[in-house]
């Protein structure tokens, strides 16, 4: 039998209201609860519709039909009681007058019918239970004469549906033989399936019934053969496509148990298909997060779980069983039978190890690999934050993703993501970005669909952050691959479909050597059209084979001789071919036997990978490589990388000979060289090291010394970044250089004894000048040390810095020295000065300036004396100077002066007083002195308690 191909998919409560006019079903039940698992949702179908429904009773009694459909929450008194439903027991309509008589029955059943249909019901739904009462009589063709006239005079004319339920224990087996005959649909279980044993019961009763029986059983035969030979073909068919595909497969059931596996799988996993066969998946696959290093979940819970495919969005580190390492990406499918249910599970893992470690050194360096950036497989775009942080500009765009996308490089850069890819968000990479940028943590957007109205495709990206700041984008084109993916689930197609879009060249070879076929792959791959390639036979001289490096290729090593030399599969074969315009190209093949019907080998299926660039790219990288390091031993730096999970430290360079050690002399633990600093700077190494381990700060910088093989302490100079984080953000590796400053800092201190000694003999020649003016002025005695106290107070609050604030002292000291040139008998009048001798008094700040101006000072000290008499409105001397071109030094001393002089004795008057001098300063504060330098100096009077030193 065939499932009821209209619902065949459906749960049996869902065919129950599908079910229409004019079906008439056989109901094969064991048990109450499977009979009333179909009665209940097909009479409530019928109550919910409001048609009209007769349950005929056998053995079953009408109260516990109405407790089944009561626990099912359906109440049907009330549809009783307004004669929607009506129970009648089997005695009293197959056996009235205790005779069995069909017309009799369907004449009553035409009545029921007519008379609802008058009260406005629309259909007509009636259950027959046959049962012990029928099992009364030996005359069981009455039955099939009543079937017949069911199907002829109700079910043709009326809008009936009809299930009759027969006990597959209680009835008469040949009752339920004939009852099968009879019905056009069987329900059997949870399917209701076309009964293609059925035969019309006119038929049944011919004279010709038994030929007619033979011929559908012969039919039945012929089918069933033809239905096997199929599914043979189609199970070779298959296991030919499961073995030339370059993605591991492994089928299991429901209980994970291995039941199939391809030779790719059989390689990664490290298990021959005979050792794995009935062990479950997790006894014999060993995963973890290739990031974290922490057990990968089971890919077969979430299938279970959420009961469809997907795709694992983390990249995974497969253990094969001889220890070797793979990175993988899994996807995982449910296998369904025809009723939807969960019979297994197809688990496809691709082998990523190669893509994996090279996007493990991209993040290295963005400078470093630039070759690679332009001419690598993957595409890759770079972008920088703009609107903090939620959206992103491109800065750069290579090769692969314009032939992806479909866009130039020019189109895209300074422009943001979401002006080029406007659906970017509800793709998920937005999301994506912004947490990378954010986090700094490396995340993989899984293999998704992206669509607009220009482009659209499946991708998978795979973003990180640069130390920059700048976010990268890594992935590939995964269109094709998701649209064989896709065909895996229809079978009849599949070969097809692969052989059409998998980016891969696949060639068949036929055992006479010759090429049958190649798809679209191969002829870009071997530059010829599928006419030519079908012309050549496998070794044919113009292929010009030979090995990756150039030299021969033995011929035993073709894959077409070692596939029928051994009749096994091989793998990663690579030799490279000349095209018909010279171009070399190198190809990755992997190849398995064919076999025909009789199991004799046939020919061979290869595929083949063109790892031309990939060979280019490794080429560049290790000459990049050679050279880093060459250029590192020239330099005489030393290199460290720092590994804060293990505590680990690879050295290289000159790290050891700059201290007088041979390379592996020091121990890789950081103890072995934190033994090396000297006392007096081991705390502030360690200090600087806790700031970078706890990731307060990602760089590290601090110049100590270490102790040289010889004794002797060597100044270096550590300087180091940050280049790894963990998930959660906190750094797990760092890498940095030693320098030898030993030399420039020897050099340094020198300088800095040499700048000291003259700094003290410059204080102590102006300090001697300043005495010599103190003691011609006998009345002014101490005026410019104190003024040089109050100015130095003055301008540490302004945080002029230590050198600036010197300087200005030592102006402070000498800021009267002019009056050197003034005669003293005028210094020292009691009385008022005439216009001449007033004069001759302010000349003094000009006499001053006359005394330094040649002396090359770091700060222009004779401009501060010049302009210490300098006012903000310009009412000053000598030059009249106004607000900024007065230094500011100069008005700082300015203040200095007017404080200590109007509170000090003069010959011509009393002292007047610091009250009066500071009034003077807060009247004229902003006109006179400059504001911000008067508001700190009576800050530190009225506040801080101030007061000269006598």
């Amino acid at each position: 039998m065939n499932s009821y191909d209209e619902h065949n998919n459906s749960s049996l409560s869902k065919l129950m209201t599908s079910l229409k006019p004019h079906d008439h079903l056989c109901l094969i039940y064991e048990n109450n609860e499977e009979l009333f698992n179909v009665i209940v949702p097909f009479i409530n179908s019928g109550l919910e519709k409001n048609e009209k429904c007769i349950y005929v009773i056998d053995e079953v009694f009408a109260e516990e039909v109405i407790e089944a459909f009561t626990d099912e929450g359906i109440d049907l008194s009330v549809c009783e009681k307004k004669g929607q439903i009506s129970f009648i027991h089997e005695k009293y309509l197959y056996n009235q007058d205790r005779h069995f008589d069909p017309d009799l029955i369907i004449k009553s059943l035409i009545n029921e019918i007519k008379k609802a249909l008058k009260q406005g019901y629309k259909t007509f739904r009636i259950v027959g239970g046959v049962g012990q009462t029928f099992n009364e009589y030996e005359n069981h063709d009455n039955l099939i004469e009543y079937e017949s006239k069911l199907n002829k005079d109700i079910f043709q004319y009326y809008p009936c549906i009809a299930i009759c339920g027969y006990n597959r224990w209680k009835t008469n087996q040949d009752i339920i033989k004939k009852a099968i005959l009879t019905h056009p649909l069987v329900i059997e279980g949870k399917q209701i399936y076309e009964n293609f044993y059925y035969v019309k019961p006119e038929e049944f009763l011919n004279q010709e019934k038994r030929d007619q029986e033979v011929e559908n059983m012969l039919n039945n035969l012929k089918c069933e053969k033809q239905s096997k030979g199929e599914l043979q073909s189609e199970k070779k068919h298959l296991d030919t496509i499961l073995n030339s595909v370059s993605e591991a497969i492994i089928v299991t059931d429901t209980t994970g148990k291995i039941t199939k596996m391809n030779p790719v799988a059989e390689k990664i996993i490290g298990w021959k298909f005979e050792e794995a066969k009935e062990k479950k998946l997790n006894e014999i696959l060993s995963i973890t997060d290739a990031l974290t290093g922490e057990e990968a979940e089971c890919p077969l819970k979430k299938v279970f779980k959420e009961d469809k495919g997907t795709n694992i969005s983390r990249t995974h580190k497969l253990l094969s069983k001889d220890g070797k390492e793979y990175y993988i990406n899994e996807s995982v499918t449910p296998l369904k039978n025809e009723i939807k249910d969960t019979t297994g599970i197809v688990l496809i893992l691709r082998d990523i190890t190669e893509d994996f470690h090279m996007k493990e050194k991209l993040k290295a360096s963005e400078t470093k690999f630039r070759e690679l950036f332009e001419n690598m497989g993957n595409a890759v775009a770079v972008y920088e934050a703009v609107d903090e942080g939620n959206n992103f500009e491109f800065l750069d765009f290579n090769k692969a993703a314009e032939k992806i996308e479909k866009i130039s490089k020019s189109d895209v850069i300074g422009k943001k993501v979401t002006e080029v890819f406007p659906e970017v968000k509800s793709f998920g990479l937005l999301d994506v970005f912004k947490r990378v940028w954010r986090t700094g943590i490396p995340e993989q957007l899984p293999i998704t669909e992206y669509k607009d109205n220009r482009i659209e495709g499946w991708r998978r990206n795979y973003v990180y952050r640069l130390p920059s700041g700048k976010i990268v984008s890594v992935y590939e084109d995964f269109t094709e691959l998701k649209q064989i993916e896709e065909a895996l689930s229809h079978e009849r197609n599949l070969l097809r479909n692969i052989t059409e879009t998998v980016p891969i060249g696949i060639t068949v070879v036929d055992k006479s050597g010759r090429i049958t076929f190649a798809n679209q792959q191969a002829e870009k791959m071997l530059g010829l059209s599928k006419d030519e390639i079908s012309e050549r036979t496998y070794n044919d001289p113009t292929w010009k084979i030979k090995s990756v490096h150039g030299g021969e290729f033995p011929d035993e090593k073709l894959p077409f001789n070692q596939v029928m030399k051994t009749g096994k599969p091989i793998y990663d074969v690579e030799h490279a071919i000349e095209w018909p315009s010279g171009k070399q190209v190198l190809l990755k093949i992997n190849a398995a036997p064919l076999f025909d019907k009789n199991e004799n080998l046939d020919g061979m299926v290869a595929s083949m990978e063109n790892i031309t660039k990939l060979k280019q790219t490794e080429e560049k990288l290790n000459k990049i490589n050679t050279r880093l390091n060459l250029a590192y031993e020239g330099a005489k730096i030393g290199i460290w990388d720092h590994d804060f999970r293990t505590d680990k430290v690879y050295r290289m360079g000159k790290w050891s000979e700059m201290l007088g050690y041979k390379p592996g002399e020091i121990e890789n633990e950081v103890n072995g060289w934190e033994s090396l600093i000297h006392p007096k700077d081991i705390g502030k190494v360690k200090e600087t090291m806790r700031k970078t381990a706890k990731g307060i700060s990602d760089e590290f910088k601090v110049a100590h010394r270490l102790k040289c093989k010889n004794g002797k302490y060597k100044w270096i100079l550590n300087w180091g970044k940050v280049v790894e984080f963990n998930h959660e953000g906190k750094p797990i590796r760092a890498v940095g250089v030693h320098v030898d400053i030993d030399e420039l800092r020897k050099t340094q201190e020198a300088l800095q004894n040499s700048m000291k000694q003259l700094t003290d003999l410059t204080e102590n020649s102006i300090k001697a000048l300043a005495a010599a003016v103190d003691l011609r002025d006998p009345y002014t005695a101490g005026h410019q040390r104190k003024v040089a106290e109050l100015a130095e107070k003055i301008a540490e609050r302004m945080e002029l810095g230590s050198e600036r604030v010197f300087y200005l002292k030592l102006a402070a000291m000498v800021h009267d020295a002019g009056k050197i040139q003034v005669p003293s008998e005028i210094l020292n009048k009691p009385g008022k000065l005439s216009a001449l001798e007033m004069e001759m008094v302010r000349s003094h700040a000009t006499s001053g300036w006359e005394l330094f101006k040649n002396i090359d000072f770091t700060w222009p000290l004779a401009e501060m004396i010049h302009q210490h008499h300098e006012r903000l409105d310009g009412s000053g001397y000598p030059k009249g100077l106004k607000e900024d071109e007065i230094l500011l030094e100069s008005k700082i001393l300015a203040v200095a002066d007017v404080v200590e002089a109007m509170s000090s004795h003069r010959p011509y008057r009393q002292a007047l007083g610091i009250d009066a001098a500071l009034y003077e300063l807060e009247k004229n504060a902003g006109k006179l002195y400059d504001q911000e330098v008067v508001d700190i100096c009576l800050e530190l009077f009225k506040k801080e308690g101030f007061k000269f030193e006598e």
